[in-house]
């Protein structure tokens, strides 16, 4: 991805990317929030690529831009959404009954990012760099595919460092409390959601 807000250039392009995380982008929504999309939308194919390519007006603000991304898809592929309110299932990242057992790290601005590995059932978490709490619950949200709401009230910078396997004593939420004295608590929350109505799989010309 290159050009558009906040750069000094106004050709924007978005090459060969599917379209899922351009509508999450352009309606501001994580993928478990929208709904009714066809399996081409998120899958990964090469057939299923796009590339966007526009012409951004300097001074676009990422507000505007959104909407352009919006008025694109309405206007290309005939794209017919609206919204809702569910109720989803949602993960509350809490503290262990025995307290953290992280250690917490000089204050700095975040230079790093969490990253995970899976090689024959066994998993390992870690960083690369010191991170607050909020990159480690990114990186939950991706890995359980479910919303995790950070309940934790732990505002320093951590580096992180686990090892878990698909075993039933194993799992990653056992693993965050044996090995980080944070737990994963099951709830649910109303969330606005965005639900797909129509989309053409083929562009309409220019």
């Amino acid at each position: 991805m290159c050009g558009g807000p906040r750069t000094n250039d106004p050709s924007f392009s978005y090459l060969v990317t599917p379209l899922s995380p351009v509508i999450e982008w352009a309606y501001g929504k994580e993928s478990f929030q929208i709904f009714g999309a066809p399996g081409w939308v998120t899958s990964l194919s090469d057939s299923d690529r796009f590339d966007i390519v526009a012409q951004v007006p300097p001074g676009t603000s990422d507000e505007q831009f959104v909407v352009m991304l919006q008025n694109l898809m309405v206007d290309r592929l005939g794209l017919k959404v609206h919204h809702e309110i569910r109720n989803l299932p949602v993960e509350i990242l809490t503290i262990a009954s025995g307290g953290p057992k992280l250690k917490e790290m000089p204050k700095t601005n975040p230079s790093g990012f969490v990253r995970g590995s899976s090689r024959n059932h066994r998993h390992t978490l870690d960083t690369d760099g010191v991170v607050p709490m909020e990159t480690l619950v990114d990186y939950l949200k991706h890995a359980l595919n479910e919303p995790v709401v950070d309940n934790t009230a732990l505002t320093g910078m951590y580096t992180f460092s686990l090892e878990w396997s698909d075993a039933p004593a194993g799992d990653l939420t056992a693993a965050l409390e044996r090995g980080f004295g944070l737990r994963l608590e099951k709830s649910s929350r109303d969330f606005d959601v965005l639900v797909i109505d129509h989309i053409e799989r083929l562009p309409s010309r220019n």
